[in-house]
């Protein structure tokens, strides 16, 4: 009996009487190191004898001159290889294999793996089962499937265990494989390297060497190198760039390596890179071939920019990568003003000022005009607003949800050719009592916001109105007889304003009705405005009618006329009760006319006076009878001494009676100053001493 790594030939025997044999004892020890053991013979009927046995092992001075290998880059599908050296340092010829485990125990543990996947499943054994008994219940044989699913796998696991586990990769190859090395000599091994990919690739070989203990590891690597695209130029600098203007460049892309080469552009999808075309974006070098790439940039944003565009280049895991940098300046652009002054200006008036833009760059702009903090909702101008003395903003203002647009410009928007100029009407309809401080802005299609301003001033006022006179008397008005009557608007200040008598809401119960035929308008600065009315009484007895008037701007302080009247039922009245001169010259007369009328069945004796300025008034007749169920017309005739308002009363007796009054109404213009003769056609003053000396 001996113990491992110990062996003895011949293991069993038959020894004569006084016989010796000879027997070899070998020493195969598959590690290094002090290795012991014991040889015991069993002989027939006698004593074992037992000897000792020992042995030292130590690996063969055999090497590998490197244990690592690297290729270099190879083009995909293209190979390149490399040697190294197995050294044999010994005296004894060794044998060498490369294996793809690094020990015998990890090879059987795949022969293992390999062999339990071999191992037919439950459901096929069931299933090889089934078919026997189907088949002998049919044929009344079966093939015994089960046993040639045995017979197949015993097969199969012999062949895995006879599988020396040889090197075996799809990149690298190893030759050769297995081989003798002489003593004291070297063995030339061939390392080939085939990438399919462009990527890295690393694996390890073992060389299992007779004499030695452990498998010597060798490191294998390599990079798989793609198609090989160059660009002329990695970076391109455009330099300074005028923005929404067409550039053109080219840059070339160069195939250097030995494949064909499919490259395609990778659209950038930032603001700055979206504005570059590149032409043609995608096609296939072949190697050395060159293509040249057409470059256009329409720049649409400012400023400084710095980016990277890509090719990609298939079988290539990195893209070839373009960087093109620039600075994009904007149009310039300026007005012939630096700023717009309106001045004051009336509520509602537009005003409008001009101003001109001019482009003193190279190339065309297409602008648009903006007002900063200007609202949405069209403004509403005097003249609109007189058109209806119905509408709620005479009472309540113009109240909106949204800002008003207070400024217009004419034009808003257009073109302007390289070193040209565009004049702009720039309009102002304040709807705010404030003090206008704005900018007008220029922003630049595809290019900017604001790149040019003007400064706008203004000072919006609602002129301060009054109406005259404050109370308008209609005495003796019969009932339900329209009487028409006028009184003014005031505008002593230099902006002009606008009004409207607000219309009345009557009711059944109203004691007196009034309207106009002519409620709103526009009184000029330092002018006056006519305003007629018309008033009816409805019941008996005084009354006194407030009449309001909304200037427009100003809803929260609305004027008014205060109507007295007093409705009768009457049989002797004058028609007109008011008599209005208007505006008439001074020192000069000036004739109106009524009537008055006699309603009752006897005829009435009747004068008229007038009460504070008699002596600018002539009436004919002054006195006399109205005949029964008549009339009598009346001439007044003005003749004013002086400029200004006059207001005066006609007071009318019947008999001894003071029955009625008539107000007079009249505004002096002109001068007071006449001359007895004519300056024209001359003025002759004859000859004059021009000094006299006096007589002593």
């Amino acid at each position: 009996m001996f113990s491992s790594p110990f062996s003895v030939v011949p293991a069993t025997g038959t020894l004569g009487a006084g016989d010796t044999m000879q027997v070899t004892v070998g020493f195969h020890p598959l590690t290094a190191g002090d290795h012991s053991g014991s040889l015991v013979v069993c002989c027939t009927g006698e004593e074992s004898i037992c000897t000792n046995l020992q042995g030292k092992a130590e690996d063969v001075n055999i090497e590998l001159n490197t244990n690592f290998v690297k290729v270099e880059k190879t083009f995909v599908n293209m190979s390149k290889h490399t040697t190294m050296f197995i050294k044999n340092s010994s005296n004894i010829t060794a044998h060498f294999q490369w294996k793809a485990f690094p020990t015998e125990e990890h090879e059987n543990e795949e022969k293992r793996r390999q062999c339990s996947l071999l191992q037919p499943s439950a459901k096929v054994w069931l299933e090889a089962y089934k078919k026997d008994k189907k088949m002998e219940k049919e044929k009344g044989f079966c093939e015994n499937r089960a046993l040639l699913l045995c017979n197949k796998y015993k097969q199969d696991n012999a062949k895995v265990q006879a599988d020396p586990m040889l090197f075996s990769n799809d990149i690298f190859f190893i030759e050769p494989m297995e081989g003798e090395i002489g003593p004291h000599c070297l063995a030339e091994i061939k390392v080939t390297f085939k990438p399919l990919e462009a990527r890295e690739y690393r694996c390890v070989a073992y060389c299992n060497i007779s004499g030695r203990e452990s498998r010597l590891p060798l490191c294998l690597r390599g990079e798989g190198q793609g198609p090989l695209v160059e660009l002329c130029s990695d970076t391109l600098n455009l330099g300074s760039l005028s923005a929404n203007t067409p550039h053109n460049c080219e840059v070339k892309l160069i195939n250097k390596g030995l494949l064909d080469a499919p490259f395609t552009y990778i659209p950038s999808i930032t603001n700055v890179g979206s504005c570059f075309k590149f032409a043609p974006e995608e096609g296939i070098l072949a190697p050395g071939e060159i293509q040249t790439i057409q470059i256009s940039f329409n720049a649409t944003v400012l400023g400084y920019f710095d980016e990277q565009f890509q090719f990609s280049v298939a079988g290539s895991p990195t893209p070839v990568i373009l960087t093109i940098k620039g600075r994009v300046h904007r149009p310039t652009l300026h007005f012939d003003v630096d700023e717009l002054d309106f001045g004051d200006i009336s509520f509602g008036f537009p005003s409008t000022r001009l101003c001109r833009l001019t482009n003193t760059s190279l190339v065309p702009v297409t602008f648009k005009l903006r007002v900063s903090d200007d609202g949405t909702q069209p403004a509403v101008s005097s003249f609109d607003q007189i058109r209806s003395d119905s509408d709620p903003s005479w009472r309540e203002g113009l109240h909106s949800s949204v800002k008003p647009r207070e400024f217009t410009m004419n034009p808003s928007q257009g073109t302007i050719l390289p070193q040209g100029h565009q004049d702009i009407e720039v309009t102002l309809c304040p709807n705010t009592v404030t003090e206008f401080c704005r900018k007008l802005l220029v922003d630049l299609e595809e290019i900017g916001e604001g790149v040019a301003s003007l400064v706008l001033q203004a000072r919006c006022f609602v002129p301060k109105l009054q109406v005259y006179p404050p109370i308008l008397c209609i005495d003796d008005s019969c009932l339900k007889v329209p009487f028409k009557r006028k009184f003014f608007m005031r505008n002593n200040t230099h902006l002009p304003g606008c009004y409207g008598l607000i219309p009345q809401e009557r009711k059944e119960d109203s004691p007196v009705f009034y309207s106009s035929p002519k409620p709103c308008g526009i009184v000029q600065p330092h002018s006056t405005a006519e305003i007629p009315i018309v008033v009816e009484a409805q019941t008996l007895g005084k009354h006194r009618t407030r009449a309001p008037i909304g200037v427009f701007g100003d809803e929260r302080n609305p004027l008014g006329i205060e109507l007295q009247s007093y409705g009768k039922l009457s049989e002797i009245y004058p028609s007109p009760r008011l008599i209005e001169f208007g505006m008439i010259p001074v020192l000069q007369p000036n004739s109106q006319n009524f009537i008055l009328f006699n309603e009752g069945l006897v005829p009435k004796y009747f004068r008229m006076k007038i009460v504070c300025k008699p002596h600018c008034y002539v009436i004919e007749p002054r006195e006399g009878v109205i005949p029964a169920d008549g009339a009598v017309p009346v001439t007044i005739t003005a003749t004013l001494d002086d400029t200004g308002v006059f207001d005066d009363v006609i007071q009318l007796f019947i008999g001894n009676s003071l029955w009625s009054i008539l107000m007079l109404q009249a505004l002096g213009v002109g001068c007071t100053i006449v001359i007895d003769k004519p300056f024209t056609p001359e003025l002759n003053l004859g000859y004059q001493f021009r000094y006299v000396p006096d007589g002593d």
